[in-house]
């Protein structure tokens, strides 16, 4: 049942951008919510990282399944293995770093949907730190259950999450306290939001990102 329920999920990944819609419908119902929150693409990764360390079904990744078409919803005539789904996954995240870090780009949004921002701007400039939590996780599950798949593309990715790691404690714990956001301003600097200096919010704390961490 988990192997039936990821090959339907990684077969709903939209081909021109290498991440999933926030929702979407099935067999005949070809709808989805065409745009997504910036965790939506982790979760398949999560799961079939979580998959592969219950079940040793590494056969998983050499399933050939379509895309999704961005436009019509539907399945493209292209295929492409698991494998090469989840490197195009991981190819949307990687595009997503903010210049000269590792940290992750707010995107479309996370788990909170009050904190959505009005100011489009924002999401190129915003980092949640519970996004940032998030990836670290992922992919060194990720990083663990590939290496005997394919070296390279593990190596990287164990590369990459412990840069992740590196720039969440340098950058995103202040004064011994994890901030809910920063925002890169024009001049490079980073303002810390929902945290105990944040003097523009009134928001001193943000939980999602301490219970992800500790997890």
């Amino acid at each position: 049942l988990a192997r039936s329920t990821l090959l339907t999920v990684f077969s709903h990944q939209i081909l021109e951008t290498g991440e999933w819609p926030q929702w979407f419908m099935f067999d005949r119902y070809p709808y989805n919510a065409g745009e997504c929150h910036g965790d939506v693409v982790f979760w398949p990764l999560k799961c079939i990282g979580d998959y592969l360390y219950e079940s040793g079904d590494y056969s998983i990744l050499d399933e050939k399944i379509p895309y999704t078409g961005l436009e019509d919803g539907r399945a493209t005539l292209e295929t492409a293995t698991v494998l090469e789904h989840i490197k195009k996954a991981y190819g949307s995240i990687e595009k997503r770093f903010l210049d000269g870090t590792y940290l992750i780009s707010y995107a479309g949004g996370d788990w909170d949907d009050t904190l959505q921002p009005a100011d489009e701007s924002m999401k190129e400039r915003l980092v949640s730190s519970w996004t940032q939590a998030l990836a670290y996780q992922v992919l060194t599950r990720l990083s663990e259950t590939l290496r005997s798949v394919d070296e390279a593309f593990s190596g990287h990715l164990g590369n990459i999450a412990k840069q992740i790691k590196k720039a969440f404690d340098d950058m995103l714990v202040k004064d011994g306290v994890i901030a809910g956001f920063v925002c890169r301003e024009d001049d490079g600097s980073f303002k810390y939001m929902l945290h105990p200096s944040d003097d523009s919010t009134s928001i001193h704390y943000r939980l999602l990102p301490m219970t992800r961490s500790i997890i």
